[in-house]
């Protein structure tokens, strides 16, 4: 398995699980984090269904795009996860929680950026024939 799609899958499923647990969230984590109890059922949607749209993209014959994408949209996630942190009235476990988050899409972001120029490398055909045309592979979760 490459590297891209390992690191959109593992991405992917992490996303999911942990938007499940934000969907009802906001009942039981709003006080001890300072988090808006509002927040959790939408950001927790959105999180599962990013992480599905990662699992389904790691399926797919080619990921280097996709993980060029996701890498973008992590890093920009960890810059507002940071730049929200002074403006909410968070506790100090509320800041080590989005210090945590921050630091785990960062991650991602950095293992699907190296993922990409490792697909890049010569001698890494990436999906390609020999002869340059494209055939799917069958992947499976």
């Amino acid at each position: 398995m490459n590297t891209a799609r390992a690191s959109l899958r593992a991405d992917g499923w992490g996303t999911a699980i942990f938007g499940v647990v934000m969907l009802p969230g906001g009942l039981y984590l709003s006080g001890p984090l300072g988090l808006p109890a509002p927040w959790f059922a939408p950001l927790g949607a959105m999180m599962l269904t990013g992480g599905v749209a990662l699992v389904l993209l790691a399926r797919r014959a080619g990921v280097r795009t996709a993980a060029r994408a996701a890498a973008g949209v992590n890093a920009l996630a960890a810059v507002a996860i940071l730049a929200l942190i002074p403006v909410l009235p968070l506790t100090a476990l509320g800041v080590v929680f989005l210090l945590a988050g921050a630091a785990w899409v960062a991650t991602f972001a950095v293992l699907e950026a190296r993922a990409c120029k490792h697909e890049g490398r010569p001698g890494n055909r990436g999906g390609l024939r020999k002869n340059g045309v494209r055939w799917r592979q069958r992947v499976s979760l």
